[in-house]
């Protein structure tokens, strides 16, 4: 079920099935009673399909970024959680792994995992980030075409670093 859900959350990010909020909005926090992240200027909130808490995208969605949840066993850490994720994306389509390592996110070192795949003949690249609390998991997503990806890895990582648990 858990490689179903992540690879599900995947695809709904790369497949397109997505649709644009209304207009641009300023930079926004949001929060929920658990999580709070700031978001980037120009990133637009789109639907969230069930597994995400939040979806944003900019520049017609070229650029995707979602914060998915998942109730795991207490204690569970950044890396276990990290390390079971990471087994099963190695099955996607043109799977490539690029780098392993850590970033500041929720007040933590996270470990990030950044990745080439392919969908119809494009390269993608994806970075997800794995933090856990207790028993909530949480992987903050970007995904973009390869190419593009230089264009908005910094304001993902700005929103990246921004993200607390409440």
């Amino acid at each position: 079920m858990r490689r179903m859900r992540l690879v599900g959350l995947m695809a709904v990010m790369v497949f397109g099935l997505v649709t644009m909020a209304a207009a641009p909005v300023a930079a926004a926090v949001f929060s929920n009673d658990k999580v709070a992240i700031s978001i980037a200027d120009g990133w637009n909130k789109v639907d969230t399909p069930a597994g995400l808490i939040g979806q944003w995208c900019v520049d017609d969605c070229t650029a995707i970024f979602n914060i998915a949840y998942e109730n795991i066993p207490d204690g569970m850490s950044h890396v276990d959680y990290a390390t079971a994720s990471v087994n099963q994306l190695v099955g996607l389509p043109g799977y490539k792994e690029l780098r392993r390592d850590f970033v500041t996110s929720g007040d933590d070192k996270a470990p990030r995992l950044d990745y080439l795949f392919e969908k119809d003949g494009t390269v993608l690249r994806a970075q997800q980030v794995f933090l856990a609390n207790g028993s909530d998991a949480y992987v903050l997503s970007f995904v973009t075409r390869a190419v593009d990806h230089s264009d908005y890895v910094d304001e993902v990582d700005t929103m990246v670093y921004s993200f607390t648990f409440a």
